[in-house]
């Protein structure tokens, strides 16, 4: 079934088509990427025979993986509440099947914010962590194409969309009851998350990041949920300069930019 409607963004359009969906699994697949022939059947067939909410494969971007994701476990059914290197991943939302049933009993859905401005970001950690039943597989099946990563970012009107993904985000595992076993999980997610950003924008716009990156993770530190352990030596460092002595990040960006002071 084709949908015909007026541009309204990504979310919004997403959302459209799993309401109209019958099917028992659902599944994405973005315009600029292709797809193996044989990927839904394959995917479907492993999903039935372990009775998956979601299985996830690896995706190449042209002969390349897009990612590592040889630390999650592979081959295996776990719960990702209690396997957080699942969360961990790069949030693919096309490298996923999900029980459609799974998705509407827990009223998951992307945020209808304007353009494509990484609604994947709630909506995969808004499945996983409502996911009993996951399984990631070796086989790779959509190659993603990638032109200019930095060009649907730095319009003023998508600078802050990350944040808003991190606030769904809060929202939904504090209504699922779910944030005392997920607040020191999180905060790990969303600096990840916040630095990739940080790092794709332009000066301008990176200074403005910046400043809201440097306030949440200070509020973090203060509501004791930026735990040290599971955090890396270098994102350590990172993390706590981000948010009490940002103006050496600031700096940075002017070397890295060439901006004139």
């Amino acid at each position: 079934v084709a949908i015909h409607q007026p541009n309204s963004g990504y979310g919004k359009a997403v959302n459209h088509g799993f309401e109209v969906a019958t099917g028992e699994y659902l599944g994405i697949i973005e315009s600029d990427d292709y797809a193996e022939l044989n990927m839904f059947e394959d995917l479907y067939n492993t999903a039935k025979l372990h009775n998956l909410d979601i299985v996830r494969y690896n995706s190449r971007e042209n002969t390349h993986t897009v990612s590592d994701a040889s630390f999650v476990p592979h081959s295996m059914i776990c719960k990702p509440q209690d396997t957080p290197s699942v969360l961990y991943q790069m949030p693919t939302i096309w490298s996923n099947i999900y029980r459609a049933d799974m998705i509407r009993e827990n009223h998951i859905s992307f945020l209808e914010t304007p353009g494509a401005s990484y609604q994947d970001t709630s909506f995969i950690l808004k499945c996983y962590v409502c996911t009993n039943r996951f399984m990631m597989i070796e086989n790779n099946f959509i190659h993603y194409r990638i032109d200019n990563e930095a060009s649907s970012v730095n319009p003023p009107s998508k600078v802050f969309c990350v944040c808003d993904e991190y606030e769904e985000i809060y929202r939904f595992v504090r209504e699922k009851n779910l944030f005392e076993k997920l607040k020191h999980i999180i905060p790990k997610m969303q600096f990840a998350c916040y630095f990739w950003n940080y790092r794709r924008l332009d000066f301008k716009n990176g200074c403005k990041f910046l400043n809201r990156f440097s306030k949440e993770m200070r509020k973090h530190f203060s509501e004791g949920v930026i735990d040290n352990k599971i955090f890396s030596k270098d994102d350590r460092i990172r993390v706590f300069v981000i948010a009490y002595f940002s103006i050496l990040y600031k700096i940075k960006k002017v070397f890295d930019h060439g901006v004139s002071i």
